[in-house]
């Protein structure tokens, strides 16, 4: 059983009750954070409530009965207030919509975790388990957090989010002090900061596509133009991707380059009230994209000699990532080897504390040393 005390909750409706709250947030160094939003038929995601927690009171705030938040995001914008959040990636993309930078400091528990060697995706009730020995519920995962009234259920479950944050970052901060690894854990959290990270490149689009290493290059130029499409509508009409176009339709036509409508009849999950709406513009994208001409791609399928030096820099990574009892994907991702296969040298596994750890040897094996 977990030695970390229930706190007190308190209710955040209307701005009288917001600016008590921000009184008491205040006075308090350091704050546990999370927010709760709606996300699964739009584009953007719409915050329904924020949680913060302090060493002795928890504060739920329905911004849903709040219309201006400047005041909280005033405070918060405290470069002396450390904020504590569960992969907080996400949740600093949402309240960007209502700060002109990512909040910090921040105390990322899951990176604490992956500094430890633990799991890079650890869910917080899971990391609480491990640490705190104290089984949360997760009952309203998947619930409707701007439907109101909001139930007693819904409540707890949004409290329990926050509760734990403070009492965990205390020990992951020691153990990670205790191993020498702030300066990875510090490197990785100041990349939080940067608000490039949130950016929604149309360009980039592509990489978010499911099946492009099936795809040659010619085929690949086409997802490109594709992808890039499908994201500019998604924003316009705020919408899921998926549901303008699903990945499997994006690939289908990257291969077979159609011209005509007629062309697009019989394509998997594009049916026929889709294909109606948007298929002037797929087969408008994939026309522009075909007089492109065809560059290097790091897309491409290695050969040979690519294959068997992707071996020897998998194994290096195995080795290492052994040696420090941590997952290799911290240490180096699938793409940072593909660039170096390819002759590049600037990746995030040759950067920073993983330059002195791997990426030097990486670089090594790279150049044939």
């Amino acid at each position: 059983m977990s030695n970390v005390p229930a706190l007190p909750v308190q209710m955040v409706r209307g701005e009288a009750a917001l600016a008590d709250a921000i009184s008491q947030i205040a006075d308090s160094s350091v704050i546990g954070m999370d927010t709760e939003f709606r996300r699964e038929d739009t584009y953007y995601s719409q915050l329904c409530l924020m949680q913060i927690a302090t060493r002795d009171r928890i504060f739920l705030i329905d911004n849903l009965a709040i219309p201006d938040l400047a005041p909280l995001f005033e405070l918060l914008s405290n470069r002396q207030q450390l904020k504590i959040m569960h992969s907080a990636r996400q949740d600093l993309e949402l309240l960007l919509q209502f700060a002109d930078q990512p909040l910090q400091p921040v105390f990322d528990t899951q990176i604490a975790a992956a500094c430890l060697g633990k799991n890079l995706q650890l869910g917080y009730s899971t990391l609480v388990e491990q640490l705190m020995s104290v089984s949360i519920s997760k009952s309203q995962t998947r619930t409707q957090w701007c439907a109101r009234p909001l139930t007693q259920a819904q409540l707890d479950y949004a409290a329990e989010d926050v509760l734990y944050l403070i009492p965990m970052m205390e020990q992951l901060q020691a153990e990670i002090s205790s191993s020498k690894r702030e300066r990875w854990f510090m490197e990785d959290s100041l990349e939080l900061c940067d608000r490039e990270l949130y950016e929604q490149d149309d360009d980039t689009a592509w990489r978010r596509v499911k099946g492009t290493g099936s795809l040659d290059a010619r085929q690949r130029i086409r997802v490109k133009a594709l992808a890039s499409w499908r994201e500019k509508t998604a924003k316009q009409e705020d919408r899921p991707r998926q549901w303008i176009v699903r990945d499997s339709v994006l690939i289908e036509l990257a291969r077979r380059n159609p011209e005509r409508m007629e062309d697009l009849a019989g394509i998997n999950d594009l049916p026929k009230g889709k294909l109606r709406r948007y298929g002037s513009a797929l087969l408008q994208a994939s026309a522009q994209a075909s007089g492109e001409p065809i560059q290097t791609d790091n897309g491409a399928r290695p050969t040979g000699p690519e294959k068997a030096l992707l071996k020897k820099l998998k194994g290096l990574l195995a080795q290492r990532a052994n040696e420090l009892k941590v997952q290799p994907e911290l240490l180096a991702g699938r793409r940072d080897l593909q660039a170096l296969v390819r002759g590049k040298t600037d990746t995030r596994a040759t950067s920073g504390w993983r330059r002195e750890v791997l990426g030097n040897e990486l670089l090594a094996i790279a150049a044939g040393d």
